[in-house]
């Protein structure tokens, strides 16, 4: 168990619909939650990084970690939203009346995000009887969401049906600075990516597919994420400087092996894939 000051907390990693999905039957297969992440600070303090549909399993996960387990009231002081796709936001009907019964939560997202959140039911409802508060951020501008800790939205080309799309910088107290970036479209689209990746200690990054064959019988177009490869070609050059971890892994990935030769490649390119409950210190 880490003593570090800060620690990055990966609870899920898998896209929204987990692994193995909702009907499947295959067996043997290392079981993922949906992509969520949060930031434990030294004196138990807990920001939350997308509020997925797991997240009341993924919360209690957190209890083996002292500084959490001492923690009384609200389970977190404050959420992050990255977008409005189902496995980034469902998770917030559990902070409600019927469930955790949540007292003013913070809650950040985009302009567009609070909008969706505040026009529809029954998340609406969480807003209106004070489980949650939000509070509109724009990308670029920094916050303060839990002492000591910085935040930074950072705008990312994506499917924006609903919402817009952002990653976070998230930076410790000890000056090192993580990107969480569970979905984007694709790197040529994100014209900051090597700014942002330049001066981030830690990327966790949107690993859905692993390459081009992966889901054959489907249009790439209709769900555009970059391909595990390509992610691994495109920043080599920053291995020595920045630590990389693969996320939002869909069930059809070899990543979700760890035994697999994909997975053996990706490491051997001095990269990590994510696990449920992965730690790295800040």
């Amino acid at each position: 168990m880490s003593d570090a000051d800060t620690l990055l907390v990966l609870m899920g990693s898998a896209q929204d619909g987990g692994v193995p999905q909702l009907g499947m039957h295959e067996a043997g297969m290392v079981e993922r939650t949906a992509a969520s992440a949060a930031v434990l600070g030294s004196g138990g303090e807990a920001l939350l990084l997308d509020a997925s549909p797991d997240v009341r399993r993924q919360q209690r996960a957190l209890l083996e970690y002292p500084r959490y387990a001492a923690r009384h009231g609200n389970a977190f002081d404050g959420i992050l939203l990255t977008h409005g796709h189902m496995g980034h936001y469902a998770g917030l009907v559990q902070f409600g009346m019927e469930a955790h019964n949540a007292d003013l939560v913070p809650c950040w997202g985009t302009r567009r995000m609070g909008t969706f959140l505040r026009s529809n039911e029954p998340w609406a409802r969480l807003f209106r009887e004070g489980h949650l508060v939000f509070y509109e951020i724009a990308p670029g501008e920094a916050f303060q969401p839990i002492p000591g800790l910085m935040a930074e939205a950072i705008a990312v080309p994506h499917r924006d049906e609903y919402t817009d799309t952002v990653g976070y910088v998230i930076t410790a107290p000890s000056g090192r600075a993580a990107l969480y970036l569970p979905d984007i479209d694709g790197w040529d689209t994100w014209d900051a990516a090597d700014a942002v990746i330049g001066r981030v200690d830690v990327a966790v990054l949107d690993a859905t597919f692993y390459d081009e064959n992966e889901i054959l019988g489907r249009l790439m177009a209709e769900v555009p994420h970059p391909y595990a490869v390509d992610t691994v070609a495109r920043f080599r050059e920053y291995r020595e400087t920045t630590q990389f971890v693969l996320s939002h892994l869909n069930r059809s990935n070899p990543l979700c092996d760890p035994e697999s030769s994909a997975s053996a490649w990706v490491r051997s390119e001095g990269f990590a894939v994510a696990w449920d409950g992965m730690a790295v210190e800040l």
